[in-house]
């Protein structure tokens, strides 16, 4: 078989399935534009940054509650996409590759965006002192320095969001292969 034949092979497979991935994509429409818009908003707003700091300042049980959030946020919209696909896969054809790797893929994607969203808020909402280096840093960080106790609070909060956004990271790849390995379409 040579290349060209290999493409229009391709191009047929693609072209006989692409109504079912619209299909699938049209039944999703609704769960993909609220994660979308949840996504924004475990990203973007500079409260929800502040909060993540929060949560790193006060430590244990807030932190614990603000992932435990985020995983149930994720999990719901997982929930959702995989209610709506199940419904949606007995109306496709499931014999061609493209609409099973649909089925599959995009409630495991729709799930795993805002546990994404969340691990970059929080990577970026680590405090950092802007324009203190080399020689201010250290007469910062000198004992008897009021500004050492705030400095020393800023990069220990900056260092425990790091391990929130790790944390959180495992989470959603453990989400992602537990998904993954339970669906089965």
């Amino acid at each position: 078989m040579d290349m060209r034949s290999l493409v229009r092979s391709v191009w047929r497979s693609l072209e006989d399935s692409h109504k079912d991935v619209f299909t699938i994509f049209r039944d999703l429409k609704w769960l993909i534009a609220i994660s979308a818009v949840v996504c924004l908003g475990l990203y973007l707003p500079d409260q929800v940054r502040e909060l993540y700091r929060i949560s790193a300042a006060n430590g244990g049980r807030t932190a614990l509650k603000q992932l435990l959030a985020i995983s149930a946020v994720g999990l719901v919209i997982w929930f959702g996409a995989f209610q709506i696909t199940t419904e949606t896969s007995h109306r496709v054809d499931r014999t061609k590759p493209l609409p099973v790797w649909s089925l599959r893929i995009l409630p495991v994607a729709l799930g795993i965006l805002p546990l994404l969203a969340a691990v970059l808020g929080q990577l970026l909402s680590r405090p950092a002192l802007y324009g203190i280096t080399g020689v201010d840093l250290r007469v910062v960080r000198q004992v008897g320095n009021i500004f050492r106790i705030q400095e020393n609070t800023l990069s220990d909060d900056a260092k425990i969001l790091i391990v929130l956004a790790i944390v959180t990271a495992v989470i959603a790849i453990v989400f992602v292969v537990l998904a993954l390995k339970s669906r089965a379409v």
